[in-house]
């Protein structure tokens, strides 16, 4: 396989393509293109996420509850940076003009 961009960014690509098997046997564990991140921290072995940023200096927490961010910022401590964004946004924009309001999910503004 052929991996691009700089050498950290190769490095990564390649310990992901490679570690296919332990995250797909490993609940909450996934495959965030160039690093290791989960879905689920409580089913995971916080050493884990502790060796990666060791190793790697990133790592992902996918689709998180909002009420669960300051849990991961006091588990990180002051030494990482936690950048978060609202992927579940509903705007009127997004709303289908042919579905009843009642049909739409309603999601967690935050």
């Amino acid at each position: 396989m052929t991996y691009y961009g700089t050498e950290k960014q190769q490095r990564l690509q390649r310990q992901s393509d490679e570690a296919q098997a332990r995250i797909a046997a490993t609940p909450g564990l996934v495959q965030a293109g160039r690093f290791f991140s989960v879905d689920n921290f409580d089913l995971i072995d916080w050493a884990f996420v502790d060796e990666r940023l060791a190793k790697d200096g990133v790592f992902g927490f996918r689709m998180m509850p909002t009420t669960r961010i300051e849990d991961i910022r006091q588990k990180l401590g002051s030494d990482y940076r936690v950048d978060v964004w609202n992927v579940c946004r509903r705007t009127a924009r997004w709303q289908s003009p042919l579905a009843p309001q009642s049909a739409l999910p309603t999601y967690p503004m935050g």
